[in-house]
């Protein structure tokens, strides 16, 4: 039985009720939409259960408290999503089989979704990351919050475009090639706090200055 007949499978039997050809259509969509969404609402709660019982199980092996932090920002949840994503992805063609202008459409708000559940996804596991981090002594001094931001704000840079090209049907190069005047500018225009901030990840990535130093620079008048 191919995917065509199990998508048209409630269309074929209000037809033989004598039903009209529109309302078959429109109640054959509803039923498959219904029948979609619990299909993915039980499949993330399934894997939700399995990963969970997983990482206890991994907890239960291991010293380090990495999978507590993964579990406490919702790293698992938003892994789950993803995968639900991926399946409601592939049975768009199959749900949507005699609605072929609203396929696209509905695949392209999938695929949007999609990547800013991936983006939520890799933040949790940097946030996760941050909190096993802070546990180690060398490194409670250090500014990771700051290292995580700007990772994410980069991360979110690509992803708006990722969705701007997926929207719109342009080629990534093409919108990079856009870009790349307006990044220019932007560089000029906050050229001092680029080196600003570069410098102080160099401070602290170095270990040049700590806590207590004493710092003299006789040309600001500094002594301190």
């Amino acid at each position: 039985m191919n995917s065509e007949k199990i998508a048209r499978f409630f269309y074929n039997t209000f037809k033989g009720f004598g039903w009209p050809e529109y309302v078959s259509v429109i109640g054959n969509l509803i039923i498959n939409l219904v029948i979609l969404i619990i299909l993915a609402i039980i499949i993330n709660s399934v894997l939700k259960n399995m990963l969970k019982r997983f990482m206890i199980r991994i907890a239960q092996k291991t010293i380090s408290k990495f999978d507590d932090y993964l579990y406490r920002n919702n790293t698992i949840s938003h892994f789950t999503h993803l995968l639900t994503l991926f399946l409601v992805r592939w049975f768009i063609p199959v749900v949507l089989i005699d609605f072929p202008y609203l396929r696209d459409d509905v695949a392209i708000g999938v695929d949007v979704l999609t990547i800013v559940i991936f983006i939520w996804f890799i933040r949790s596991v940097l946030l996760a990351f941050k909190d096993f981090l802070k546990t180690l002594r060398s490194f409670k001094n250090k500014p990771i919050e700051s290292y995580i931001q700007v990772f994410m704000i980069f991360l979110w840079f690509f992803g708006f475009i990722l969705i701007f090209s997926i929207v719109t049907g342009k080629e990534i190069w093409q919108l990079m090639v856009s870009l790349g005047a307006i990044s220019a500018v932007i560089l000029l225009i906050f050229k001092d706090s680029i080196l600003g901030f570069v410098a102080s990840i160099q401070v602290s990535v170095n270990d040049t200055v700590r806590i207590g130093d004493w710092i003299t620079m006789e040309k600001y008048g500094a002594d301190g």
